[in-house]
């Protein structure tokens, strides 16, 4: 497990592609404001800020900064992997 952290720190130090298998993620903007992404596979966090997300019917998502909470339902029901 250690191992994977450690890796997927990597991945996001270099906005490297981390696969995933949630169920859901649903980005809080605030003011009632929100984005909801289901059957994320893949995550790269950019460097500005932006998360580029893939589903898993190959959509490609773009979430920017300024969200001010996020809940993410993992399907695989385990620890954190980012």
């Amino acid at each position: 497990m250690k191992d994977e952290i450690n890796e997927n720190a990597e991945a996001l130090d270099q906005e490297q592609p981390i696969k995933l298998n949630e169920d859901e993620r649903v980005y809080d903007f605030g003011l009632g404001k929100i984005a909801t992404i289901e059957k994320v596979v893949e995550l790269v966090v950019k460097k500005s800020g932006n998360h580029r997300l893939k589903t898993e019917d190959g959509k490609l998502h773009i979430i920017p900064p300024g969200w001010i909470h996020i809940i993410i339902t993992d399907n695989e029901k385990k620890d954190w992997t980012v």
